[in-house]
C-alpha cells in the first residue's frame, strides 16, 4: 500500500512496526480514560437516584450500578476485540490515515505561521 501511494499507508506501516508500543499506549490510555469516565458516570447515576429516592439503600444501589457498568465494559471490550480481529487491516489503515491528516494539518499551520 505504501508503494501504491495510499495516503496514510506509511503511517500505518510505522504503527505496525511499533505494534508493541502502540498497543501498550492505547490499552493504557483508553483503559484509564474509560475507567475514569465510567466511574464518574456511575457516581452521577447513584447520586441522581439517591436525590430523587432517598429511601434507597446506598450501598446496594452503588454495588448494582458498579456491577452493571462493569458488565457493559467487559462485554464492550469483548465485542471490540472481535471486531478488531476481523477488521485489523482496515483499522490500522484508517488510523494511519488519521495520523496522516493530523500531520498534514499541523504542517499547513506551521507553514501559514511562518508567512506572517
Amino acid at each position: 500500500m505504501s508503494s501504491g501511494r495510499i495516503k496514510g499507508a506509511k503511517q500505518a506501516t510505522k504503527l505496525l512496526k511499533n505494534a508493541d508500543r502502540v498497543s501498550n499506549f492505547c490499552n493504557d490510555v483508553v483503559g484509564d480514560i474509560c475507567g475514569i469516565i465510567s466511574g464518574a458516570v456511575g457516581a452521577a447515576i447513584v447520586f441522581r437516584l439517591l436525590t430523587s429516592n432517598p429511601d434507597l439503600e446506598k450501598a446496594l444501589l452503588s454495588a448494582a450500578i458498579a456491577g452493571f457498568i462493569s458488565s457493559v465494559t467487559v462485554g464492550g471490550k469483548a465485542i471490540g476485540k472481535n471486531i478488531a480481529l476481523k477488521k485489523s487491516k482496515d483499522i490500522v489503515l484508517k488510523t494511519g490515515y488519521a495520523i496522516y491528516l493530523l500531520s498534514f494539518i499541523s504542517r499547513l499551520k506551521r507553514k501559514n505561521n511562518k508567512n506572517y
